[in-house]
């Protein structure tokens, strides 16, 4: 038997059916044996020039006119959008014309392996060499964005068939019919090697030399369910890490509110009352202690946006908690909506983020939000000020069990996208709050290194109070 393992290592797939026009969004899918012939002479002439002869090339190339059984991988078609300037002016815009171009893909995961199999085909073992040569010299497969990896094998272990040849015992239900493009037989290089603009140009209905064959494909090959987060026996996950996508991402002054939008929609997901979730009991009594989330907007590019979101547990995500979190697919706001996707689960030491790291030196990434006022004490000729920010935020700390720090100063502003941003730029009250004291920012200076992350002050569990350390200090 033969196989061809082909590995989509960016996680998508990008090409356009014969006949079909790249606006109409229809996929090829599977990746025609036309195709991949065409790739395999590409790689032969060019990437692997004088070291596979021009007979092997050819005996290689009619192994694709045998139309092969497939084993697709799970996967979902996706698009993006690309506005394109047009040539000329329009004169009712008074200005260039743009055309809407939609770009269809295939989205599979980057691990998953696609497999033509010919279960009735051996080939010699230089022919089987040469072909594995050139499938791992296939830097892409369709568009350049389609980076693969492929392999020729012999052993017998392949996956589930799921697209095959057409044949009278295909159920009707069950599979749909598709139109994949094959070489002839008596398929000649020459023709392989023809370049598409020009088929185009002599509006060929099929290129000279190829055949189009009828398959059966799984109806449901587009299907994907989504599965709940799994995790290995015995693991508590600390970390959880979002991305966060839309038209418009929030700047880092709205911290506050997308962690909010967050963490509700999490309980939304939760069936029943979750500690971890909000720090309340079965009846819905605030519990001492921080056993709940902390939701940490971050801004990991630089750019002033916020673009990721860090859910941190110190005792560890129970299974229910983390299902909850990872159901959670959108955050609705008043101007545009926010998709999240879920990107993974760990230990802090996974994640090489300023918030987790470890140093002697730490600054407030956002401010540090009291939870008293400061108010004065004694008699008028002994006046006192207590309850002073400093004050507040050195028994925050003494109450997350960290060391006394060396030195504390006061921070006038955040270092934003290369740009100072007040502290009280930032949204610092949720809609169902009141603020207590006016936002601050610090710079601790510890004896020894300390090891992230430092999340203090009032709404601490809403990215407030998030220290981050300074590099190349301990």
């Amino acid at each position: 038997m033969l196989a061809i393992d082909l590995q989509f290592i960016a996680g998508r797939f990008h090409a356009t059916p014969w006949g079909n026009s790249p606006n109409e969004g229809v996929p090829e899918w599977p990746p025609t044996p036309w195709r991949i012939a065409r790739a395999l002479v590409s790689t032969a002439l060019g990437k692997a020039q004088g070291v596979v002869d021009t007979d092997t090339i050819e005996r290689l190339c009619h192994i694709f006119a045998l139309p092969p059984m497939v084993h697709l991988p799970p996967a979902t078609v996706a698009h993006v959008r690309h506005y394109l300037a047009l040539y000329g002016n329009d004169p009712e815009r008074g200005h260039s014309k743009s055309s809407l171009i939609f770009d269809t893909f295939v989205a599979v995961a980057p691990t998953d392996i696609l497999t033509l199999y010919w279960p009735g085909l051996t080939l010699p073992e230089s022919d089987l060499q040469s072909l594995d040569l050139l499938l791992s010299r296939l830097d892409y497969l369709g568009r350049s964005e389609s980076w693969v990896r492929g392999k020729a094998r012999s052993d017998g272990s392949v996956a589930a068939i799921n697209c095959v040849p057409l044949s009278d015992d295909a159920r009707e239900g069950d599979t749909s019919i598709v139109r994949v493009l094959c070489p002839k037989p008596s398929c000649t290089l020459e023709e392989l090697q023809v370049e598409t603009s020009d088929l185009q140009r002599e509006r060929r209905p099929l290129p000279a030399g190829a055949i189009e064959r009828s398959y059966a494909r799984d109806q449901a090959c587009f299907a994907i369910q989504p599965s709940p987060a799994t995790m290995q026996p015995g693991t508590m996950p600390q970390l959880g890490a979002f991305l966060l996508d839309g038209p418009v991402l929030p700047p880092v002054r709205d911290t506050l509110l997308v962690a909010d939008l967050f963490h509700k929609a999490a309980i939304q997901k939760h069936t029943t009352p979750s500690l971890q979730l909000s720090g309340k009991d079965d009846q819905g009594v605030p519990v001492k202690g921080h056993h709940h989330m902390y939701v940490l907007p971050s801004d990991e590019d630089g750019d002033g946006l916020l673009d990721h979101i860090f859910v941190y547990l110190r005792d560890g995500m129970q299974p229910d908690t983390l299902n909850a979190l990872t159901a959670v697919r959108r955050l609705y706001r008043r101007d545009q909506d926010l998709t999240v996707v879920y990107l993974g689960s760990g230990a802090p030491q996974d994640v090489d983020i300023p918030t987790l790291g470890s140093s002697t030196v730490w600054e407030s990434a956002t401010p540090f939000l009291p939870m008293r006022h400061t108010k004065l004490r004694g008699t008028a000729e002994a006046r006192r000020v207590v309850d002073t920010e400093l004050e507040q935020l050195l028994t925050e700390l003494g109450h997350q069990g960290l060391p006394a720090p060396v030195t504390a100063g006061v921070l006038p502003a955040a270092l934003i996208h290369g740009r100072r941003t007040p502290w009280y730029d930032f949204r610092a009250v949720r809609q169902d709050r009141s603020p207590v004291g006016h936002a601050c920012g610090f710079r601790i200076t510890f004896a020894s290194p300390v090891t992230g992350p430092i999340l203090v002050g009032g709404e601490a569990h809403y990215g407030m109070g998030r220290f981050i350390a300074i590099k190349g200090r301990g």
